[in-house]
């Protein structure tokens, strides 16, 4: 189900949130709208698995709205900027925090997929360690896209795959595209971007593709990760052993803690059959 916030919708064959059934309308006015669609999604009665917020920037709108209102002496604050010294975007800072809040309880209560879109905009970065540089960044004041991005498990930079051609009668390089869409999941210094899956660098704009590299990458049963550290074990040391067991003790059946487990394992296992096979060579 999308929560158009932009009405960007409207040419889709999908399922939006309706606001106000009266008129059927399906764009949130005010913030604390959204946010009551968002808290129906999570505690009423409905088959949705995915729940999508298109976009973060005009979401970001409404917040900048509200804060305003909210405003003591709302005839001096006319916008975001009235409030000086950053304090507006300090104020909506903590609707976002709200908001965050909410998404994560529709993804841990709820079991949701959480989508969100957010335009992009060209900043010019500025690196202590070197001359600054432009780089994509999502469409949001840098607070708000710094929460967002710290609260997501993965963020994707989609483009449009491009790359640099020299014209054989001229001799001048020029860019070319063949139309197709890609994802970056990576960071780099042209675009913000993460994954916690081993997802490959630069994939497809393709929904099937990339659910199914997510799933390729999830942990492995906590059953099937506790046997395979317990077979480990008789290869450890005495005191890399009691570590194990103590972290397998404190992860329980949190599949991504035993993977991290299983992971440190096989790296120290390794590490002792090397220095042994070196001993052995001396």
């Amino acid at each position: 189900v999308f929560l158009d916030v932009e009405h960007g919708t409207s040419e889709l064959d999908v399922q939006r949130f309706v606001f106000d059934e009266a008129t059927g309308r399906t764009t949130p006015e005010t913030f604390d709208e959204m946010l009551l669609a968002l808290r129906a999604l999570e505690v009423e009665p409905h088959d949705f698995q995915t729940v999508v917020i298109d976009t973060l920037d005009a979401a970001e709108a409404l917040i900048h709205a509200q804060v305003v209102r909210e405003a003591r002496k709302p005839d001096d604050i006319k916008g975001i900027e009235d409030f000086g010294f950053g304090k507006g975007y300090v104020a909506a800072l903590d609707r976002w925090r709200v908001f965050a809040a909410q998404m994560e309880r529709l993804r841990d209560k709820r079991g949701l997929h959480v989508l969100m879109f957010a335009h992009s905009m060209i900043q010019t970065f500025k690196d202590p360690a070197s001359e600054g540089w432009d780089r994509y960044t999502m469409k949001l004041h840098k607070s708000a896209a710094g929460l967002i991005k710290e609260r997501c498990d993965i963020v994707l930079f989609g483009n449009f795959e491009e790359f640099a051609a020299e014209d054989k009668r001229t001799k001048r390089v020029r860019g070319v595209s063949e139309g197709s869409r890609v994802i970056h999941t990576v960071h780099s210094p042209a675009w913000d971007a993460k994954n916690r899956h081993g997802l490959p660098e630069v994939m497809p704009l393709n929904w099937d593709g990339f659910f199914a590299a997510c799933k390729a990458h999830q942990p492995a049963p906590p059953e099937e990760l506790t046997a395979a550290i317990a077979g480990l074990l008789p290869d450890l040391s005495e005191a890399d052993r009691k570590r194990a067991e103590g972290y397998v003790a404190k992860a329980g059946q949190d599949a991504e803690k035993l993977s991290q487990v299983l992971g440190w394992a096989r790296q120290k296992v390794t590490t002792t059959n090397s220095a042994t096979a070196g001993n052995e060579g001396a």
